[in-house]
């Protein structure tokens, strides 16, 4: 496992990039590389990411290589110290259908969110969520639905 980072503070601009690599059966090979890329920008009060992830596992689906690989946008603003709004847009495909056993789906979702830090420790977040997949089965509702709205809430504490 490995990575590098870099950001210029005086642009507001980062980048980083990882990349992890190891056999994950002990009984048999099953070589998995999975890499990250992210770009960051911050412009006043907006921050923006760009990420990438893509992911293989020799011998995985049926005895050959499982890939899989996203796209994930995060667009936030944040009002003051204690309020911020986020959204979110991710496209994930799971192409040999071997991360959720669904056959080769496209698995798409937007989130819209608030971001309340009432103290510098704790950050909580409700958010509203639209999943969707464009694949031969359908994944939600135990397989009735291609698509669901999921309301939910977190907590972020700092230590």
């Amino acid at each position: 496992m490995s990575g590098i980072n870099w950001a210029n503070a005086e642009t507001g601009t980062a980048l980083s990039f990882s990349i992890m690599q190891g056999d994950v059966y002990q009984n048999r090979p099953s070589n998995l590389v999975y890499y990250s890329a992210i770009f960051q920008q911050t412009l006043g009060k907006w921050h923006y990411v760009l990420q990438h992830d893509r992911g293989t596992q020799d011998h995985a689906a049926n005895s050959q290589t499982a890939v899989w690989y996203s796209v994930v946008q995060y667009l936030t603003y944040q009002f003051d110290d204690v309020w911020g709004l986020g959204i979110r847009n991710e496209w994930f495909r799971d192409q040999n259908g071997f991360r959720y056993g669904n056959g080769a789906t496209s698995y798409y979702d937007m989130t819209v969110g608030l971001n309340w830090k009432p103290n510098p420790w704790l950050v909580v977040r409700p958010e509203a969520r639209y999943d969707w997949n464009q694949g031969q089965m359908a994944t939600y509702d135990d397989g009735r639905r291609f698509d669901q709205i999921v309301l939910g809430v977190d907590a972020v504490v700092q230590f």
